[in-house]
């Protein structure tokens, strides 16, 4: 069986657009004042001009030399645009914005609000989850900022259907989103609220993302304090991250927040460690085993095909939409399907440019101790395996591996459909 993939048929997001190509260096990473996002024109507004959709040219921009930054969220209430416009006049740093426009027509296509916050070394991006565009961009601006962020700020007053619709569209940016969301989410609540914490504490476990909830509190330099702790512990654990460390001082003042204030939100910690020694309170651990789920048919396929091949990770997904059928355990394959379907893209261009056709019957690739594989799945209509091997496995052995129990499988499928 083959599978063709066609130049159209991934839709914008495989970077078929007409953006043009940037040939990068070999340096090392330049401080993000070199990564910039569009043409600064004044102190409080930069330009970006593209020939795509804006959340598109985001995105794009995010995969190529994006920084990490913070971004703040409104569970309702307007918490988090106060937030912005008091910290802006307390350090008197100004709130810039960012405006995408059409290239050659310079209409504007979508508006996002910024602070550029000075860390060590370099500087932090503050953005506000809040795109002044049309209502289908917004939310696919919205979920491309969520996928990049370095740490997500979710502001929350109390309970409410605002709230509620709010965490029904975050967990539908988090369904949607192509890469796995590994950050923490620190949820800053402006009363203590019972209802709203068990709410974060369900959302956590639901989306299994780690989520982190602070003591309540309206000042901005409470507020400020929390966002650089969560930050600076999230930075320091992970080294190649490039995200530098803020300066709690930057604002001046008491905080107003102790470790005494520390939100419970679960009634028996699982363990001593639940209770952790500052002033925040890990509600679930994103490393926290996943409830087993029913083996399907193609989770025992890509098993067997794991141990045939003697493959590590392995996942099998839909061409159509990236979603992913089966996985093997402590795979990222959301992020494992992302970059396949980019890979494929990326052939597909190349073999049209060459002439030399679209159809993509199987991509190899070896880097490092590791080959990757991206073929069409016989077992399913649409579907694509992703498989990692070490280098030293032969592929001609790996090859015939697949081959042969594709049609053992097809048999045995087709013998049981005749019964």
């Amino acid at each position: 069986m083959d599978m063709r993939w066609e130049k159209g048929s991934a839709g914008a997001s495989d970077g078929s657009t007409q953006v043009p190509t940037q040939i990068l260096d070999d340096k090392p990473d330049q401080p993000s004042q070199s990564r910039e996002l569009g043409k600064k024109v004044s102190d409080k507004l930069r330009e970006l001009f593209v020939v795509c959709d804006p959340s598109e040219a985001l995105r794009q921009h995010f995969e190529l030399a994006g920084a990490p930054y913070l971004l703040l969220r409104d569970l309702g209430g307007g918490a988090a645009r106060a937030f912005l416009e008091a910290f802006a006049r307390t350090t008197s740093l100004p709130v810039e914005e960012l405006s995408v426009r059409r290239q050659g027509f310079g209409t504007v296509l979508a508006t996002l609000t910024y602070v550029d916050c000075p860390a060590r070394g370099d500087k932090v991006r503050i953005y506000l989850d809040d795109a002044q565009t049309e209502s289908s961009e917004q939310i696919a601006i919205s979920r491309v900022l969520t996928e990049w962020a370095g740490l997500h700020v979710l502001f929350g007053e109390s309970l409410g259907p605002q709230t509620q619709l709010a965490l029904t569209c975050l967990k539908d940016d988090l369904t949607h989103a192509r890469r796995s969301i590994l950050v923490p989410m620190l949820v800053l609540p402006q009363k203590r609220e019972e209802p709203l914490t068990q709410a974060i504490e369900e959302f956590g476990q639901q989306t299994r993302v780690k989520m982190e909830v602070g003591p309540a509190t309206t000042a901005t330099s409470g507020l400020w304090a929390l966002m650089v702790a969560s930050w600076n512990r999230h930075a320091q654990a992970n080294v190649g991250s490039r995200m530098p460390l803020l300066d709690a001082s930057r604002l001046k003042g008491q905080s107003d927040v102790t470790a005494a204030d520390v939100v419970t939100v679960t009634r028996r910690p699982k363990s001593p460690d639940a209770q952790l020694a500052s002033p925040l309170l890990v509600v679930n651990q994103a490393a926290a085993p996943a409830m087993p789920k029913p083996q399907g048919e193609f989770d025992l396929y890509l098993q067997e095909i794991v141990a045939r091949t003697a493959s590590t990770p392995g996942c099998l997904f839909l061409l159509a939409d990236r979603s992913v059928v089966a996985s093997t355990p402590h795979a990222p394959a959301a992020d494992m399907a992302a970059q396949s379907h980019h890979l494929l893209a990326a052939v597909g261009r190349v073999g049209v440019g060459l002439e030399m056709g679209r159809m993509v019957r199987e991509t190899h690739v070896t880097m490092g101790e590791m080959q990757l594989v991206v073929r069409p799945a016989r077992v399913k209509a649409g579907s694509v395996l992703v498989l990692l091997l070490p280098r030293q496995n032969d592929p001609t052995a790996w090859r015939l591996a697949i081959d042969r129990y594709d049609a053992q499988w097809l048999a045995q499928r087709k013998a049981a459909a005749s019964r």
